[in-house]
């Protein structure tokens, strides 16, 4: 029975260090990496190759793409364009929320310039 024992110790404190590194990441790493707030009216640049992925929610195409902000951050949004928005277009951010404590895509307007 000392292998029981020792067994439900050694997982007994896996799931202490996954908990820690859990409230770890939600106190100190989410806050910066998605801040709350909102962003109005903020022009930003799609970078890279896009569109990241498509997603398909009943006859609405929603294109995710990394946009770069005025004030450099880099956020992944939801491009809400009927055609794939590619590297360079300029969009803008026109909402930004978080919803029961969890991050939602920043929506943005796409147009070409």
């Amino acid at each position: 029975m000392a292998t029981s024992s020792t067994l439900r110790n050694v997982l007994g404190g896996i799931v202490l260090l996954l908990t820690v590194f859990a409230v770890a990441t939600s106190v100190f790493y989410l806050p910066r990496r998605f801040p709350t707030g909102a962003y109005r009216e903020t022009s930003g640049i799609v970078e890279g190759s896009s569109p990241v992925f498509q997603s398909r929610v009943k006859a609405n195409t929603a294109t995710y793409a990394y946009v770069r902000l005025a004030n450099g951050e880099v956020v992944l949004a939801s491009v809400q364009w009927n055609r794939p928005v590619t590297k360079g277009t300029t969009v803008t951010l026109h909402d930004y929320a978080r919803s029961n404590g969890r991050h939602e895509y920043v929506v943005v307007r796409a147009h070409r310039q």
